[in-house]
């Protein structure tokens, strides 16, 4: 019974921080919209120079590229104290770049409009498993930092092995959700939609 009472305020907490994940990455959307409206568009020629590097990698490396990719981010979530500031630089980062860059090639689009849009990308099968896997870095990173303040220098044996667990099964999300970006670029591709000008991965 207490197993399962545990099980469950572990899914409730992550299932708090994958939506304040994705309220942040709305807004940051939202903000990025507006930031391009005013003209600013240095920040737009950086994505379009990205999105060649990460293309050429995605194409030559497959779905190993993506997978590297977000497993460096991965990790630093998962860190004490400095994961929950990364997880939300990082998401905010996606998030303003993903505006500016929709609001600079659709400028007929609201920035709320295309804030709303974000979330037809959040609902993609790899985008769920991608921001379930970070959210399972913030909280192992959450649930170690409290250990920590509250004195407990050292950790039990149990502690690190619940610890572990969410890490290898956050790690195995974000493996699979890369083969299923991976698998979406390579149809759209064959298919004629997706060609090097346009954004193929988002971060």
């Amino acid at each position: 019974m207490k197993r399962l009472t545990k099980l469950r305020n572990l899914g409730i907490k992550i299932i708090v921080v994958y939506l304040t994940l994705i309220l942040i990455f709305i807004a940051a959307t939202f903000l990025g919209a507006r930031f391009s409206r005013q003209g600013q568009n240095a920040i737009v020629t950086k994505i379009e120079k990205n999105i060649e590097k990460i293309a050429y990698k995605v194409l030559r490396y497959g779905y190993l590229a993506i997978f590297l990719q977000n497993f460096i981010n991965y990790i630093c979530m998962c860190l004490p104290f400095i994961g929950i500031a990364h997880s939300v630089l990082v998401i905010f980062n996606t998030g303003f770049e993903f505006g500016t860059y929709l609001a600079q090639r659709y400028i007929f689009l609201s920035p709320e409009t295309i804030a709303m849009s974000a979330l037809t990308l959040l609902i993609l099968p790899h985008a769920i498993l991608e921001l379930l896997s970070y959210s399972i870095a913030v909280e192992s990173s959450i649930s170690i930092t409290l250990e920590i303040l509250r004195g407990k220098h050292t950790l039990s044996r149990n502690d690190i092995l619940i610890y572990m667990l969410k890490v290898c099964l956050g790690v195995l999300l974000l493996y699979l959700a890369a083969i299923l970006e991976y698998s979406l670029i390579a149809l759209s591709i064959s298919k004629g939609n997706l060609s090097l000008n346009v954004p193929i991965n988002y971060r």
